[in-house]
């Protein structure tokens, strides 16, 4: 009786997940010894693959990837043990090529924020160079109204020097006329002095 509960205890730990349960040998023996010692073996068996996971599971909540299910199991135990640390190893291959993925994006950011940077420079010495330009236009501009100022002046300044020159044509020929005519008189007055003596 005390054997059967013995091996109900144990089995009933097995199914709630605690594995570290075993039957006492020493209370038995003959058959029931070696029962007891073929279930103790099986949750043996059951216990090592599964701590095994467990230890794997814990690891990769903690973000690391470098553990694996360690032994040599069979069956169903073996599928297990490959395909988990299949697992484990083709996710630690996507994070590295993820980081490297990323480090070739960022640095491609890094190189477009620079290629940014110097357009915005370049924008800024193209508009101060068209700022200047558009000065020195005005200037130009300013410079190119004063000469027109100052050939219209020169040109006034030259109509009236000639208006200026031609009155002073006209009273030349006046002068002439009036010497010719007083010239004329003084030689009428000599003839009628002469003719008087």
């Amino acid at each position: 009786m005390q054997l059967l509960k013995e091996v109900n205890t144990t089995i009933q730990s097995a199914k709630k997940g605690k594995l570290d349960a075993r039957i006492d040998l020493t209370r038995v023996d003959g058959v029931a010894k070696e029962l007891s010692q073929s279930i103790n073996d099986l949750i043996i068996a059951i216990e090592h693959p599964i701590n095994e996971t467990v230890k794997v599971a814990v690891s990769l909540s903690e973000g690391n990837l470098t553990k694996h299910i360690e032994g040599q199991y069979s069956g169903l135990f073996s599928v297990l043990q490959d395909s988990l640390n299949v697992a484990v190893d083709s996710l630690n291959s996507m994070i590295a090529q993820t980081k490297v993925a990323t480090h070739a994006v960022s640095g491609g950011a890094e190189q477009i924020y620079q290629g940014s940077i110097d357009l915005n420079n370049r924008t800024q010495d193209q508009a101060a160079s068209l700022e200047e330009t558009a000065s020195s236009m005005e200037e130009m501009t300013a410079a190119v109204k004063q000469n027109a100022d100052n050939s219209r002046e020169a040109s006034t300044v030259t109509q009236t020097t000639a208006q200026q020159a031609s009155s002073g044509v006209e009273v030349m020929h006046r002068a002439i006329d009036a010497m010719e005519q007083i010239n004329t008189s003084s030689q009428k007055i000599n003839d009628i002095i002469s003719l008087i003596d």
